[in-house]
């Protein structure tokens, strides 16, 4: 389209609204696990300083060590700093793998992942 049709006027942005989770749904069952799993762990000592998780850049590749497997079949892995979790689908517990970011979700503190190869298979 022209610059006419937009009578000299970039187009407007779209927002993208959240779509409520459906009750039983895939996504409820994912953020159930992740909960679980971020309520076994420690919350890390701190010591007068925030030290919040800060996520990768979108499609960059992270190494991730996979500690349990979720309701839906996909690898969770914690970060770093014990509060965020990774999901990678096509692993299993105690798996090391590469995995390329594609979704950040802050708010449920978890990223989803592309599995991209295992680093160090889990000896199981």
């Amino acid at each position: 389209m022209t610059e006419k049709a937009y009578h000299g006027f970039p187009p407007k942005k779209r927002k993208v609204e959240s779509k409520p989770i459906k009750e039983g749904s895939n996504e409820q069952v994912l953020l159930a696990d992740v909960q679980q799993l971020l309520a076994t762990q420690a919350p890390p000592e701190k010591d007068g300083q925030s030290d919040s998780y800060t996520p990768p850049e979108r499609f960059t590749e992270v190494e991730v060590k996979i500690s349990e497997l979720s309701s839906t079949g996909d690898g969770l892995g914690l970060s770093s700093t014990l509060d965020h979790v990774y999901v990678v689908p096509f692993t299993v517990p105690g798996d090391l793998v590469q995995a390329k970011v594609v979704n950040y979700l802050a708010k449920d503190r978890y990223t989803l992942t592309d599995f991209v190869k295992v680093v160090e298979p889990s000896p199981q």
